[in-house]
C-alpha cells in the first residue's frame, strides 16, 4: 500500500496485530532540504530507505533493472526476518509480476492524461491529467478501513 503518511510507528501499531511483521519502503530525496523524511527513520530494522532517483527508469529494461535492484535490497535488508536465502520468498516470478503491474500503472497514467482531474483510475489511484490521487484508503480487513494521505 502506498501512503505519504510517514508516522511509521502509528502505522505499525495499527496494522501489526494482523500480520507477523510489517515492512516499510520509504522513498526519500536526501538532497532536498524540505524533505519530510528524517534520516533516523532509515535505522529501523523493518524500514528500507531508497533514494527517489534510484526508482526512475526510461524504458522496459530500465524498469526491470529497478525492480531487480530493489528486490535484492529488500532481500538483504529483511534477511533478519525471512532468512538468508531471499530467493525462496522473493522469487523471479514475483519480480516479473511487479514489472507487469508497473507497466499496467504506466498505461493507466497514459489513459488518464486527457481525463479531468476528478476522474480516478481506482486500481492505481491515478487522477486525470496523470496526477496521483490526493486521498487513498488502506483496507485492513473487509469492511474496516483507515484513511491515509498521498
Amino acid at each position: 500500500t502506498k501512503t505519504h503518511n510517514i508516522d511509521l510507528i502509528a502505522l505499525y501499531n495499527r496494522f501489526r496485530p494482523a500480520f507477523e511483521e510489517i515492512f516499510f519502503v520509504v522513498t526519500m530525496r536526501s538532497n532536498d532540504e524540505n524533505a519530510s523524511v528524517h534520516p533516523q527513520l532509515c535505522k529501523y530494522k523493518n524500514v528500507l530507505c531508497v533514494e527517489y532517483s534510484e526508482l526512475r527508469y526510461a524504458d522496459l529494461e530500465g524498469l526491470k533493472k529497478v525492480v531487480a535492484d530493489l528486490s535484492q535490497r529488500f532481500r538483504n535488508r529483511f534477511a533478519y526476518f525471512f532468512g538468508d536465502d531471499g530467493s525462496q520468498w522473493l522469487t523471479d516470478g514475483m519480480e516479473a509480476s511487479a514489472v507487469r503491474r508497473l507497466e499496467q500503472m504506466e498505461q493507466a497514467k497514459r489513459d488518464m492524461e486527457t481525463e479531468p482531474f476528478e476522474a480516478v483510475h481506482f486500481k492505481f489511484g491515478v487522477n486525470g491529467g496523470g496526477r496521483v490521487a490526493v486521498e487513498t484508503t488502506v483496507n485492513l480487513q473487509e469492511g474496516e478501513s483507515e484513511g491515509g494521505r498521498r
